[in-house]
């Protein structure tokens, strides 16, 4: 009964007669039995792994390296090192002192090792990868940091001279026309005593009724005020009153910086401290498998990174696409590329509901990678739901808009094929 119910569907969704689908199938199956060895399954790390070692010369990795899958152990190991180093490093201690007093002020305990190790997490995270692909990490140096925070000092006495500056001139403005902040609404809760604050170099809490008072001349105009006061409101103070808004932004900015630069400095030391752990045991990372193939793969010809693999293929499918980071995206997207462009079909198959690898760096709105990063890719029309063990079409177009996304009805699941020519044969 299985059988017949899926030959039913399979019939409705080719078009073909139950005589063309099983030629087909039988096909399909000679090929397989008799051109096994083209035919690879594995894991995407598998396949990552088998490039990194046909380059390990380029990256900087020993040969015959040791593949660890628990970069938690590393960190950990990495982290106690680094305090037992604490004696010989005066510098480090340095920081460590003013992270732990940072810890207190904010009331939290100064015991922070479990928050040093988590902080370390950050060095796997991919949007950290990201901001150091080249592996300049010099921003990370202690010396620069301090190099950074002078520049901090300096943006923070520009936005508050700029905030008193346009505060003395708001004050001028109210003086000449014979007024004080508290005539206007809300009296010593008006939005003119802003000006005030400013003057007085405080910093100004932009609760949502001064929000409102940027734009809203009734925040500031009681009953019955006269015009020449509502057009000082409207034409000065308002205008001038956003130009204090904004330079508090940039000083909310750098208070957000100043929490965390000593967490930086310290990222810098847990890196390598990492990096000499796995090099004194030639160890590689699986967390950094992406971001080394970036450049591999980023900056090489296709044929030639599988020249140097001993591999090549032809059609490429990813199964629960949900689960592929932005990183082993990026670094597909090149295979299929060239699959695509060799006139072979490539599938990518996902299920935004079964995503569960967020701790991998896995994007969960995968269904939105494709439209934003597509590189003159086609798609089938239709999109079928993967309820049973089949899935597919044969239809071809020319177009890539985001609405050939379709929902099926079965499930939250969404297949795309990439196609060129279909493969005789295949």
């Amino acid at each position: 009964g299985t059988c017949e119910e899926e030959m039913k569907q399979l019939k409705q969704a080719t078009g073909l007669s139950e005589e063309a689908i099983r030629k087909r199938a039988g096909e399909l199956l000679s090929e397989i039995l008799n051109n096994y060895s083209g035919f690879s399954v594995g894991t995407i790390d598998k396949f990552f792994q088998s490039v990194i070692r046909a380059f390990t010369h380029e990256i900087g990795v020993q040969p015959g390296y040791n593949l660890e899958l628990d970069h938690r152990r590393v960190l950990s190991m990495a982290v106690d090192r680094l305090f037992q180093d604490l004696g010989n490093q005066e510098e480090l201690q340095l920081w460590l002192i003013r992270y732990a007093m940072e810890r207190m002020e904010n009331s939290l305990s100064w015991d922070f090792r479990r928050e040093i190790i988590q902080l370390g997490e950050q060095l796997f995270k991919e949007s950290f990868q990201e901001l150091f692909l080249h592996n300049d990490f010099s921003l990370l140096e202690k010396n620069q940091l301090d190099l950074f925070q002078s520049d901090l000092d300096t943006l923070e006495e520009q936005a508050t001279a700029a905030m008193a500056d346009c505060a003395a001139l708001a004050l001028d403005q109210m003086r000449n026309l014979g007024v004080n902040p508290e005539d206007f609404k809300g009296a010593g809760r008006s939005p003119a005593m802003l000006f005030v604050f400013a003057r007085e170099g405080k910093h100004i809490d932009f609760t949502t009724a001064r929000i409102a008072a940027l734009e809203q001349s009734d925040k500031w105009l009681k009953k019955g005020a006269s015009a020449d006061l509502e057009h000082l409101a409207v034409e000065h103070l308002i205008p001038l009153l956003n130009q204090i808004y904004a330079q508090q932004e940039i000083l909310n900015s750098l208070a957000a910086v100043r929490e965390n630069i000593y967490t930086l400095g310290i990222l810098g030391d847990i890196r390598e401290y990492v990096q000499d752990y796995t090099r004194e045991r030639n160890l590689f990372l699986i967390a950094d498998s992406g971001r080394f193939l970036r450049g591999i793969i980023g900056g090489n010809q296709v044929p030639f990174v599988f020249e140097r693999t001993g591999s090549r293929f032809s059609h490429i499918m990813l199964d629960e696409f949900q689960d592929t980071s932005l990183f082993q995206y990026d670094n597909f997207k090149p295979l299929l590329d060239n699959s695509l462009a060799s006139g072979e079909q490539s599938l990518v198959v996902g299920d935004v509901k079964q995503s569960i690898y967020r701790w991998r760096n896995s994007d969960w709105t995968w269904k939105g990678i494709l439209p934003a990063r597509r590189s003159g890719w086609s798609l089938c029309r239709r999109i079928t739901g993967a309820g049973n063990n089949w899935s597919g079409s044969t239809t071809a177009c020319s177009s890539f808009p985001p609405s050939c996304f379709r929902r099926p009805s079965r499930k939250n699941c969404w297949v795309l094929r990439c196609t060129g020519r279909r493969p005789k044969g295949r």
